[in-house]
């Protein structure tokens, strides 16, 4: 990796729109975002791997995000199917040997690793989509460590085979729904939604104790989230009267979910049905999920978000800030919490960040924001998020 590579990455994700804002505080950002210069006047490389970024006013977050740097000439020359099949390249002790992009993906140790060879050789990842055949193929040694659906938690608790090789862990990551804003009926609708989820039974019942119920979209693992706050109200009797203030009369919805929401969203279409309001279920398969959310397809759905930087701002901003809400499917729009998002950013000071960060969390459950997204459940120790937070796997 060369300070090449870091401009070249920088740039492009700026230029891409890709988490923009993010990068918005380098000295001539604005430029690459216009199209008028294709580097940032504050970056200035020393030589090959000293360089220096100056920004235009504090951003706390903003070593946290220098995460994606990828090799200019390799991202150059896949251009658009960069990220697919193997046209994938890090800096890290594995290297993509081969990948369909839909069953497998070969790794193999990288002898060249800046930090020496990894203790395996090889790593191959398989994409079982049916919770049960996954299960089943562990069992059958035919696989290492899994990830399995919390629907079949109890089950595996009480087989002897594998009830000990079951770990868990608290992972940075939120499920909620998504509710996509352009359909004016769900703006109308959208409070009484959440209202008419019992997310305290869902965690018990459908998740089998393995998630907390939310108060807020930052998870208790990630910072500044905010730990004395109570769990997201349920009041069926008061969504009702929402909707018949709204004059929100016979709603029917559609959501699309993968295999693996589908629990959940079941049990999210009983709640609203007390509530008069008519939800059909589809189940649809993971490449379609994804080509539906980017292009703002799908009316309603489940997603868990995970975060990488674990600063709770941060969390937030990448999925619900107004210039990367277009290309979550969610369509959210609140200059109050884009507001409290960059006060929370530029500031040094830890108390105040996170006064700023849990406004924003707030704002996001806020009846007068432009928002529907209500999580959920989220990560806490114990029990666990529902967000791939229970694995079986073998000692080595």
């Amino acid at each position: 990796m060369t300070t090449e590579d870091v401009e070249y990455s920088l740039t492009r994700l700026l230029a891409k729109k890709a988490e923009a804002d993010s990068f918005v505080y380098i000295e001539g950002s604005q430029e690459v975002l216009d199209g008028t210069a294709t580097t940032f006047s504050g970056f200035t490389a020393t030589d090959n791997t000293h360089f220096t970024i100056r920004l235009k006013q504090v951003f706390s977050s903003f070593l946290n995000m220098l995460a994606s740097i990828y090799p200019k000439a390799a991202c150059e020359a896949a251009g658009d199917s960069w990220g697919q099949g193997t046209n994938f390249i890090g800096s890290g002790s594995y290297k993509l040997d081969s990948n369909d992009d839909s069953s497998e993906v070969v790794l193999k140790a990288f002898e060249d690793c800046h930090e020496g060879k990894p203790g395996l050789d090889e790593i191959d990842v398989y994409y079982i989509d049916d919770t049960n055949t996954r299960m089943m193929n562990y069992k059958n040694g035919d696989i290492d460590l899994c990830f399995f659906s919390t629907s079949l938690l109890t089950q595996y608790g009480a087989d002897s085979d594998v009830k000990d090789q079951i770990q868990m862990y608290m992972p940075g990551s939120t499920q909620f729904v998504n509710l996509n804003l352009n359909e004016p009926k769900l703006q109308d609708a959208r409070e009484a939604l959440s209202l008419a989820t019992n997310r305290q039974e869902l965690a018990d019942t459908v998740l089998s104790g393995s998630a907390e119920p939310c108060c807020g979209f930052i998870p208790p693992s990630v910072t500044n989230s905010d730990e004395g706050a109570d769990v997201l109200e349920y009041d069926p009797e008061r969504a009702r009267e929402l909707l018949a203030e709204a004059k929100v009369t016979d709603l029917s919805l559609t959501a699309q979910v993968r295999s693996s929401d589908q629990a959940v969203m079941v049990a999210i279409q009983n709640y609203w049905s007390q509530i008069g309001v008519n939800l059909d279920v589809q189940t649809i398969d993971a490449g379609l999920w994804r080509e539906g959310r980017a292009n703002g397809a799908l009316t309603v759905t489940l997603v868990t978000w995970s975060t990488l930087s674990f600063i709770g701002v941060e969390f937030m901003a990448s999925y619900f800030y107004s210039s990367n809400a277009s290309q979550r499917s969610s369509f959210y729009s609140s200059p109050a919490f884009d507001g409290y998002v960059d006060a929370a950013r530029t500031t040094l000071n830890e108390d105040e960040a996170k006064e700023d960060a849990i406004a924003a969390d707030r704002q996001t459950a806020s009846s007068s924001a432009r928002t529907s997204q209500r999580s959920l459940s989220c990560g806490r120790r114990p029990p666990m998020s529902c967000a791939k937070a229970t694995m079986a796997s073998r000692s080595s």
